[in-house]
């Protein structure tokens, strides 16, 4: 049984090309990075928008073309609407630690490394991809991974094992 579990994991470990899975989150990453750049300029046009549209209502309200009530009924829409969009511009700002991210990317990816260049099969690596495993009364192994794609990726090289998820 443990053969066979050692093989299979060897097997998902060939399998797994940490460098292009790594690259990819990396470069998506930073294109939200750029993503979010381009953002906050346009907020903060708009931002500039709304106070000129407030202060031309001033000026029609000090013309005495609206009343009292309507001024303040739109002052009051255009700060509701600068207040959502300084909320936006904040959290945008805050989100925008790229460095960090890329930081626990490289922390994820030595330690998946290191967990799956394994020699010795351990208790640790068991809990980590598998939920449970079913022995059927022909003495068969039916292995439940964690993981959703291992099933059709593993049933075709596999002689000796069912795996389930």
């Amino acid at each position: 049984m443990i053969e066979i579990l050692q093989q299979e994991f060897k097997q998902l470990n060939s399998g797994f090309k940490e460098n292009d899975v790594f690259s990819q989150l990396e470069a998506e990453m930073n294109k939200e990075s750029v993503n979010l750049e381009k953002k906050i300029p346009a907020l903060e046009r708009r931002l500039e928008r709304i106070q000129k549209q407030k202060n031309k209502a001033m000026d029609f309200h000090m013309d005495g073309n609206t009343t009292k009530e309507e001024y303040h009924l739109y002052i009051e829409s255009k700060r509701n609407k600068e207040c959502k969009i300084q909320d936006e511009i904040v959290s945008i700002k805050e989100t925008f630690s790229t460095d960090d991210d890329i930081e626990g990317l490289k922390l994820i990816k030595s330690l998946l490394i290191d967990l799956l260049s394994f020699e010795k099969l351990t208790s640790d690596i068991l809990n980590r991809f598998i939920e449970k495993i079913e022995i059927k009364a022909e003495r068969s192994p039916r292995i439940h991974y964690r993981f959703s794609d291992t099933p059709a990726l593993y049933l075709l090289n596999s002689r000796n094992a069912q795996h389930s998820t």
